[in-house]
């Protein structure tokens, strides 16, 4: 067994509660309604702490949800996921993480939007160059 320490700094209003879900059973084995609540005394620092059965692969995966009423309401950007490699027994692993916001432009970080919008056009190829040659390129 090893021991998970979160903690994670997030405001929250009446209502709501962060929860942690993971890649482990400890953690609700990536389903969100069976995710681990976080205990808080303000609203605004929560901890977590559990003791987890080391996986096979030695790593563990996790993310934070925003419930409200009980109900997942807001979701962790997931693209660069939390995972702690290596999982040895015995050790106490603490993590100090910051929520990660899904960002407000989010259709521009699509391929689709990225292919159409904002492809680039084929650079020419240089001109040749001499041995005693000066370019000079203006933007």
């Amino acid at each position: 067994m090893m021991t998970l320490s979160t903690q994670i700094e997030y405001r929250t209003s009446w209502g709501e509660e962060i929860r942690i879900v993971g890649s482990v059973p400890e953690l609700g084995n990536g389903d969100a309604v069976k995710a681990c609540p976080l205990d808080t005394s303000d609203g605004v620092i929560w901890n977590f702490s559990k003791d987890i059965s080391v996986p096979a692969s030695g790593n563990i995966e996790y993310r934070y949800i925003l419930f409200k009423s009980g109900k997942p309401a807001i979701k962790e950007w997931n693209a660069f996921p939390r995972v702690i490699t290596g999982c040895k027994d015995g050790i106490v692993y603490r993590c100090c993480d910051l929520w990660k916001n899904l960002p407000s432009q989010e259709l521009f970080y699509s391929s689709a939007y990225l292919d159409c919008w904002l492809r680039r056009k084929k650079d020419k190829p240089v001109a040749r160059r001499y041995n005693r040659s000066l370019v000079i390129k203006v933007y």
